[in-house]
Formats: C-alpha cells, structure tokens, sequence
C-alpha cells in the first residue's frame, strides 16, 4: 500500500488530479486513507463543486456528513490509492464511526447514568443484530422485514419516535430507564 503525507496529498487539488483523504474505521480500521477521486469529480450525484471543494484535503467530516461509511467505502475500493504516512488517529471507547457522543469527552450536567446505560444497551443490539449483517443488507438493498419485527419487541423502535417512551408503547423502556427519563 502506498503512503503519502498530507503534504504530498495537499497537492492534488484540481479537478483532473483530485485527491482526498478519508479516515475509515470499518470493521476496526483505523487509518486515514488517499482516494485519487480525479474520475469520479463529474460524476458525483452531488456535484463537481462538492468533491472539489474538499480537494487536496481530509475530507471525513464532509464525507461522513452525507455517506455511511460503514457501507460505502466499499464501493470505492478501485479509488483507493493509500493510506496517509505517520497519520495518528485517535478513537475514543469505539471503532463505530460516530458512535460517541461529545460528553464521553467531559462531564456534562445534562447527561445522566442513564444515558450511558442507554448507550451500552444500544451498542450490545447494534453488534448482535446488525453488524455481521450490515455489508450483506446493503449488497441486498434492504433489511430483512423480521429484523424491524424483533427490534420492536425489544423495544428499540418505540425509542426511535423523537418525543420520549411513547406510553402506549406495550414494551418498558430498556436496562430500566423510567419512561418519563427518556
């Protein structure tokens, strides 16, 4: 695999030499990886401007704001043209891109123990339900209708409504959280 610095990749910022760099961390990766996207920039659903715009940079935060990286970079594995060198990336409690919300990081007055509880309890769901599956879901275009079926009686999609437990939800909210909590 070849590596670059952000240097090197920095000088790659017109629309027929277009590189960008991505941190993946699917499926324990962890490594800040060089796609030379030159063929692709007239061909992004978005537009040339948006692939530009990030040219010559570590385009992540723009990349994971549109795109699950979880099953996306797969798709681009011919694009991929090496990871950057010496590149220190640092991942805190999880390998799950997104996964940790801002106060993992510092004490808030607005999170509670049972945030955390909430939290584990979703994470265990995620790796048992959906991670071995989550690549072959995506080949398929869809999740299979029993996968909605047993998060319901487990009562993770009445969580799913935005506006608390709802209270004719007929499952408890989960690891004992009263409702009004939630």
């Amino acid at each position: 695999m070849n590596q670059f610095t952000l240097e090197q990749v920095a000088t790659h910022n017109k629309e027929n030499d277009c590189w960008i760099v991505i941190r993946n961390q699917v499926i324990y990766k962890n490594n800040l990886e060089v796609y030379d996207v030159s063929s692709y920039v007239n061909l992004h659903p978005g537009g040339r401007r948006v692939l530009l715009s990030v040219a010559g940079t570590d385009a992540t935060t723009m990349f994971e704001r549109h795109h699950n990286t979880m099953v996306i970079l797969h798709k681009y594995e011919k694009l991929k043209i090496g990871v950057v060198m010496g590149a220190n990336v640092v991942t805190y409690n999880s390998n799950y891109l997104l996964s940790e919300p801002a106060w993992h990081y510092s004490a808030s007055p607005y999170y509670k123990d049972s945030h955390y509880k909430l939290q584990v309890w979703a994470r265990a769901l995620v790796d048992e339900h959906l991670m071995p599956y989550i690549g072959e879901w995506d080949r398929a275009g869809r999740a299979p209708p029993d996968l909605y079926k047993k998060f319901a009686e487990i009562g993770y999609l009445s969580g799913l409504t935005g506006t608390g437990w709802p209270k004719e939800s007929p499952v408890p909210p989960p690891v004992g959280i009263l409702p009004d909590v939630i």
